[in-house]
């Protein structure tokens, strides 16, 4: 039986829970391995935050036929990550471009308070 990260009552989407590890796959939290674009808000690299390896048979729901990693990027020096935002996925995942953001705000972080860009590198499982 597997046990499920949420709860039996759960309603709601399907969610993972990733720790720091390694896997049999090539997930991680930071680096700069994907093509991300400048932040419409701050004008910085926008972050890449997660990037899942597709090959992973419990994200099947998640797999496109010509994506091979999914990244998770936003900017999170700025408002633009408390809105929703749109990205168009190519090169197999690794090149990200901008489809809209709703940004609402005009927040920028501090400079001494930002975080750096590219986020350290991390396996996770």
């Amino acid at each position: 039986m597997t046990k499920k990260p949420y709860g039996k009552h759960w309603n709601g989407l399907q969610g993972y829970r990733v720790i720091e590890g390694n896997d049999l796959y090539n997930h991680y939290f930071g680096g700069q391995d994907c093509d991300l674009p400048v932040c419409k808000l701050c004008g910085n690299k926008m972050h890449q935050i997660f990037c899942f390896d597709l090959k992973d048979e419990r994200l099947t729901e998640l797999k496109a036929d010509e994506l091979t990693i999914l990244p998770l990027v936003s900017c999170l020096n700025c408002a633009m990550v408390w809105e929703p935002q749109y990205f168009k996925l190519s090169n197999e995942g690794k090149k990200v471009e901008i489809i809209t953001q709703d940004n609402t705000e005009d927040w920028i972080q501090e400079d001494e308070d930002k975080l750096p860009v590219p986020l350290p590198r991390t396996n996770v499982t």
